[in-house]
């Protein structure tokens, strides 16, 4: 507006050509409109054609429709047209039963019918069983709402993912937990990876557990090694 009335006066002491003036003018008219579509603050809609204002208007309506389906806080589905109102609520209630599946706190089940509510629910319990399976805190795992047959799978889930920190030697092994055949099956895995220590020269070779051909095995790839 300013460079309007600025160019206007300029125009009328002989300082500016006309041409220059309508340029300008029209430069500050694309600026603001550009700025309307794009929903700014800055916009002033009493400089808009009634052209201007129903391409405005438009992308207005285009902006509030992707902020709904988008699930994007402020969403005001009064502004959209009717048609594109009942997808919008269907999009939320897809969006809705997805955050209830995946046990996402937005989750309205207030928003399901009976036989919704038992699908999410049956959702909640095999998220608890997972989590139980891959040894997951209380915070994840309710151990008082798994079924006895679920029990049993943890328990065992539990066993197997102990035996394989004690083979892997990595983590807190709990070898009391372990059967007389598990612990022979630790015992050779460690023994096995003791010796592959002690072979390529590490640190935690512990020689005095090798067997006979392991130290002699030993023996002679550091012989070889000292050669070189």
């Amino acid at each position: 507006m300013r460079i309007a009335v600025l160019s206007g006066f300029l125009l009328l002491v002989g300082l500016i050509p006309l041409g220059l003036s309508a340029q300008a003018s029209g430069d500050s008219g694309s600026q603001n409109f550009r700025e309307c579509l794009d929903g700014s603050y800055s916009c002033d809609k009493r400089g808009l054609s009634a052209a201007e204002l129903r391409e405005v208007k438009n992308a207005a309506q285009v902006r509030a429709f992707r902020d709904c389906i988008s699930g994007i806080t402020g969403c005001t589905p009064g502004q959209l047209p009717a048609a594109e109102r009942p997808i919008v609520a269907r999009v939320a209630r897809d969006q809705n039963l997805e955050d209830c599946l995946g046990g996402y706190s937005d989750c309205d089940m207030r928003r399901f019918t009976a036989e919704q509510r038992r699908v999410v629910e049956q959702a909640r319990q095999v998220r608890n069983l997972n989590s139980c399976l891959e040894g997951e805190t209380e915070a994840l795992c309710d151990p008082r709402a798994l079924t006895p047959w679920e029990k049993a799978a943890v328990a065992d889930a539990t066993r197997d993912q102990n035996l394989q920190t004690c083979i892997d030697a990595v983590g807190d092994c709990e070898m009391a937990s372990l059967s007389p055949q598990e612990r022979q099956a630790v015992a050779r895995a460690v023994h096995e990876h003791n010796l592959q220590s002690c072979l390529v020269g590490e640190n935690n070779c512990d020689r005095t557990a090798l067997s006979n051909p392991g130290s002699q095995a030993v023996a002679v790839v550091n012989h070889h090694g000292q050669r070189k």
